[in-house]
């Protein structure tokens, strides 16, 4: 089953939620997609590298003290299925030794998660290896980073305590890449579930290394307010379309609704219907014909 919803608007579709971040926060966000792609104890990868006979390095790390070894490890061993490109394992060559440039790549992850956990100053020494199967990483680990103030800018469309009361993040606290991260998603789920289907969360941070304090502003500008234009159901050939509609949380000519079109969605498939969404360019007849307007198709 298919809805095409109409909207007017003259702007582009914001892209994914995942990268609404500014530039200057990319390695940022980075670390913080691949901390929380860590699955802290999962064991799956590693009972099936011990049914194959895969050897894993055994890796000594020096100046950790904020996390144990066996934690390093864990996100080391949590990377591998990225890079397999051995028979024998990600960590060893052919020859059966250990793979130095596996062990360099594996390096980025431990500053990203450092990075993702408020150590801003993070040194990663490149791995020494000291024997066949056996590796040492140097980690100079800096002072823990934490927010200092927090304040949002821009054209903000409601009132600023509204807006504010969004917001999780204390000053004071340890500087987490996934704090800033929930609070840019629920600023933005904020303005689209009230008819700003368009709106862009610039998340900025100034460090002051000598405080070891970050100070972070978010950035809003909504774009235009978006309201439904006109909603077709197609593909329905068991289900009638008035069964249809009157599952939907949004309406013709009601304010756009992230919420309401996700909830919408959920009663749709308790129906056993398979709704699909996505966005394609259009110009709508009688309407202004710019370039670059937009529909959402349900």
């Amino acid at each position: 089953m298919k809805m095409a919803m109409n909207n007017a608007c003259h702007q582009r579709p914001a892209p994914s939620r995942a990268s609404r971040f500014c530039a200057s926060l990319q390695f940022l966000f980075l670390s913080v997609f691949l901390a929380t792609n860590t699955v802290a104890g999962d064991s799956t990868a590693s009972k099936a590298d011990v049914e194959r006979g895969v050897r894993t390095p055994k890796i000594d790390f020096i100046g950790n003290k904020a996390f144990s070894s066996e934690k390093l490890m864990e996100i080391l061993l949590s990377r591998k299925g990225r890079w397999l490109t051995s028979r024998k394992g990600y960590w060893l060559t052919e020859s059966g030794s250990l793979n130095p440039n596996a062990l360099y790549e594996v390096t980025d992850d431990l500053t990203a998660f450092y990075y993702s956990n408020g150590f801003l100053d993070v040194q990663v020494d490149r791995p020494q290896i000291i024997s066949i199967d056996r590796a040492t990483i140097g980690i100079d680990e800096g002072p823990l980073y934490r927010f200092g103030s927090i304040a949002i800018e821009g054209q903000l469309r409601f009132s600023r305590r509204d807006v504010e009361s969004q917001l999780t993040i204390k000053s004071g606290q340890p500087f987490l890449g996934q704090t800033v991260q929930n609070d840019v998603l629920a600023l933005a789920d904020f303005y689209s579930d009230r008819g700003f289907a368009f709106v862009n969360v610039d998340p900025r941070t100034r460090m002051d290394s000598s405080s070891h304090l970050v100070d972070l502003k978010f950035f809003i500008k909504p774009g235009d307010e978006i309201r439904i234009d006109r909603i077709t159901i197609s593909g329905n050939t068991t289900t009638p379309e008035q069964a249809i509609r009157a599952a939907l949380r949004f309406h013709e000519h009601e304010l756009y609704s992230a919420h309401a079109i996700r909830e919408s969605m959920a009663r749709l498939k308790e129906l056993g219907l398979r709704p699909e969404i996505n966005d394609s360019a259009f110009n709508q007849a009688g309407r202004d014909q710019r370039e670059g307007d937009y529909c959402r198709k349900i």
